[in-house]
């Protein structure tokens, strides 16, 4: 009797005080929580400028590379685990507890990924770690919700299961297909990239705009509409709202269709200026074949620069979306002012980190073709920086 006392002992899984599924819950919890604060650190690290420093580029160092794979195996385990969890547990719920398990587990590795990647010594930079956060998050969130649909047993109705199960399908996805940029240097070219096409957007519904016209004062009131009530008063009907349903508000007046013009000129400097990142930083990593040749070759120096550089880019792509949601008729002047003079600031920054590139150590040297694009971006914002005050003056004074 001991011995086979003995031998179930020794057969027993290393998580079977877990087997209750709200402890499972629990623990993906406590897993989820962790990694929210992650994110929550990363978010704060960006917001107040202390972005953690990059020691690759291109090449994977073997700790990194280890993190993906964990990350792969995890998002397998949980895909493949999942539709069985569902099945079995609308058969038999007592098979579900070991399948739970499996499910925790691929949860598990998902999050010593994030922990590897988020460890200063990974070498990973925001981005890098965002993107890993932002898709692990996702398979532990969507794997929490299918655990806690059997516990109050909401996923035996209809086809709330089978809901679960497809969340978290694609949230799984998202990493067996390699969505995931890996590295510094594709999750740093899939932000920028991001920012190029809001900046395209952007472009696109302003320049819509702007080929409407400007309204005009005929139509301005033909919105209001007085009659005289019984009792001898004028009332005015302000159609305003059928205006704005209609798409009659959205155009710009004439006096505000020359600032528009302007702005989304600055916006095409702003998508200028991220373009030339992306070339100052493949032209600063050009050399690397490999990383113990990249850090021979001053990696620190030229890792320092990129990060930089990212960061500078990174508030210009913030700025020109709080720049389109000024840009909206009818335009507040002053707003759009200031919002103006901040862009020009931090594209200025940007355009100035890549033309004193040289004066990192003497180390880093951009070709031509980088060099002359960034200063056609200076010469051009200064013009539109130009553009749009005059336009803006202008406005005032017929306002």
């Amino acid at each position: 009797m001991a011995e086979k006392t003995a031998s179930n002992s020794s057969h027993e899984s290393p998580l079977s005080a877990l087997q209750e599924p709200q402890e499972i819950a629990n623990a993906l919890v406590r897993l989820a929580a962790s990694l929210k604060a992650m994110a929550s650190s990363n978010a704060s690290a960006v917001s107040t400028g202390n972005s953690p420093r990059i020691t690759y580029y291109r090449s994977l160092p073997p700790v990194v590379s280890q993190a993906y794979d964990l990350l792969q195996q995890g998002a397998a385990l949980v895909h493949g685990t999942s539709t069985k969890y569902t099945l079995v547990g609308k058969i038999d719920r007592s098979d579900q507890p070991n399948l739970a398990q499996d499910l925790l587990q691929g949860c598990q590795l998902i999050g010593t990924a994030c922990i590897i990647c988020h460890e200063p010594a990974s070498g990973c930079g925001v981005s890098a770690r965002s993107h890993i956060l932002q898709a692990a998050r996702a398979i532990v969130n969507t794997t929490l919700q299918l655990v806690l649909s059997f516990i109050d047993e909401s996923a035996l109705e209809e086809n709330v299961g089978a809901q679960k199960t497809g969340a978290v399908w694609s949230s799984c996805d998202v990493v067996l297909s390699k969505t995931v940029p890996l590295g510094n240097r594709n999750a740093i070219r899939r932000d920028l990239f991001t920012y190029i096409m809001e900046c395209n957007e952007t472009m696109t519904e302003f320049q819509d705009l702007i080929d409407l016209g400007p309204s005009s004062a005929e139509e301005v009131s033909a919105n209001n509409h007085s009659e005289t009530n019984e009792h001898g008063i004028v009332e005015v009907e302000d159609d305003g709202w059928d205006a704005f349903l209609q798409g009659q508000d959205s155009q710009f007046t004439m006096d505000e269709l020359p600032v528009a013009v302007a702005s989304l000129a600055l916006v095409k400097c702003s998508r200028g200026s991220l373009n030339v990142t992306l070339q100052a930083c493949e032209a600063a990593a050009r050399d690397e074949t490999s990383l113990a040749e990249f850090q021979e070759q001053g990696c620190q120096d030229r890792c320092d620069w990129i990060c930089q550089l990212v960061e500078k880019a990174r508030a210009v792509g913030d700025g020109m979306t709080d720049l389109g949601a000024c840009m909206y008729p009818p335009l507040n002047l002053d707003e759009l002012l200031a919002q103006i003079e901040r862009q020009t600031t931090c594209i200025e920054t940007v355009v100035l980190h890549i033309l004193d590139a040289s004066l990192v150590h003497g180390i880093l040297e951009l070709p031509d073709d980088v060099t002359e694009l960034v200063s056609k971006v200076q010469s051009a914002l200064a013009t539109r920086q130009r553009e749009a005050l005059e336009a803006i003056v202008q406005a005032k004074a017929y306002r």
